[in-house]
């Protein structure tokens, strides 16, 4: 499966400084993500790096900045939550897989504490979809509008005589917008 928004970047453009570089998702990318992740839409997603080759040969540090502007609907009512996301994560680039990781475990457990660990062959790394990966997790799991069920409309009895008639009501007031 292709990822939605991927940024394949070649390692070998770093060199003894930190390389800055910046993506951006096109509006298609947006759209297919908001799918991905099952929201109303995305506005905006873009991130800065700082890449630094790390004190281990064929390692790198990645420090990123990331900027998104994301619309989810309420759990409640369904209505759009807007949300403005800015974040930042550290990751420590590990060339081969998850077996070199076991060979220098002790290393590797000290720069757990401050990085997170992506392992990547033949030099390249995908920006887009490591990033993506963050971008979901830093999305409300319960986005709520900015009303309470006293500003809902109800009836008098509601949950007296059905404890689920309020969803009733919700669902209908959302079948309307």
């Amino acid at each position: 499966m292709t990822p939605e928004f991927s940024r394949v970047f070649n390692l070998d453009k770093i060199g003894q400084l930190a390389y800055k570089y910046e993506i951006k998702a096109t509006p298609e990318e947006l759209e297919q993500l908001s799918k991905r992740f099952n929201l109303i839409s995305i506005k905006t997603f873009q991130v800065s790096f700082d890449i630094t080759k790390a004190r281990k040969r064929g390692e790198y540090e990645v420090h990123a900045y990331v900027v998104a502007e994301v619309v989810q609907a309420c759990i409640v009512t369904l209505q759009e939550v807007p949300d403005q996301l800015q974040f930042e994560y550290k990751l420590n680039l590990v060339e081969g897989d998850e077996d070199r990781f076991h060979d220098d475990l002790d290393w590797h457990a000290e720069a757990e504490k401050e990085y997170d660990l992506e392992f990547f062959q033949n030099n390249e790394v995908d920006f887009g979809e490591i990033t993506s990966q963050y971008l979901s997790l830093e999305l409300n799991p319960y986005p709520r509008a900015d009303v309470t069920v006293e500003e809902v409309d109800l009836p008098k009895d509601y949950g007296k005589t059905n404890p689920f008639t309020v969803l009733d009501i919700l669902k209908s007031r959302s079948s309307k917008s």
